[in-house]
């Protein structure tokens, strides 16, 4: 596997604030993705939820479903396995019913392939979840959780461990980051345009070249900073985790 984010050896583009390294767009890297994007026919790029190494990761609407989902589109010289691993996790050939810490692992919802200008990438549909741990900590000026949040918060995880520990499968790299809550129930019954005016429309920021040379195909115009998501509210509803094993 290719590491396509730290190794370029020299700035290309002046750097854009909560971007992924834009020098990655090259071959074997990222896929240039621009709001509303359709891919398969039936999701709708709506706004950037997060990137990371190997992969950038987009919120968009399910135009059949007509639920919220997250795409996660993989650079072209990444082999991701986290797909097999997370649709064997929810399969219920493990047990007679869905069991609590089962229903704690995301699944996959569909899988697909793209041919961009930088190559061919994996995607995968999941489940859209509401902010990591970590996030809400980041995002909360005492840094801490409620004692009581911090107890359902661990009972869960530790559920969730559990349960991917007892199908053979040990979670490689557990932190805050990789821990995410559940939407609420009803989000999906909001319109795009309530979407946007209750968590923000996408922010473009262009794309510039330090030597002023055209940017290349495979290259956006624009970069996107993800999406800040509204901290979550206090409050004990069961399940609550989504937790990716890696």
């Amino acid at each position: 596997m290719t590491h396509t984010d730290d190794f370029t050896p020299q700035h290309l583009y002046e750097p854009l604030e909560g971007v992924e390294r834009l020098e990655n767009y090259r071959p074997g890297g990222y896929h240039p993705v621009t709001i509303d994007d359709q891919f398969q026919g039936r999701y709708q790029i709506l706004n950037k939820l997060g990137h990371g190494s190997y992969s950038t990761m987009w919120l968009a609407r399910d135009i059949q479903s007509e639920k919220y989902v997250a795409v996660k589109i993989c650079t072209a010289d990444s082999k991701p396995r986290e797909t097999s691993v997370l649709s064997d996790l929810t399969s219920l050939r493990h047990c007679s019913g869905r069991t609590l810490g089962q229903s704690m692992i995301a699944s996959i919802k569909d899988q697909f392939n793209i041919q961009g200008p930088n190559g061919s990438h994996d995607c995968y549909v999941g489940v859209l979840a509401r902010a990591s741990l970590a996030g809400l900590k980041d995002g909360s000026w005492i840094r801490l959780f409620q004692p009581d949040v911090a107890r359902v918060l661990a009972a869960q995880l530790v559920i969730a461990v559990e349960y991917v520990h007892a199908q053979g499968y040990v979670h490689g790299d557990l932190h805050l980051g990789n821990i995410l809550l559940k939407m609420p129930p009803d989000f999906d019954q909001l319109s795009v345009e309530r979407l946007y005016k209750d968590y923000r429309a996408p922010e473009l920021d262009p794309v510039i070249h330090l030597d002023g040379k055209p940017l290349p195909p495979g290259v956006p115009s624009h970069g996107i900073a993800p999406i800040l998501v509204k901290l979550f509210h206090r409050h004990k509803n069961k399940s609550t985790i989504l937790a990716l094993p890696s």
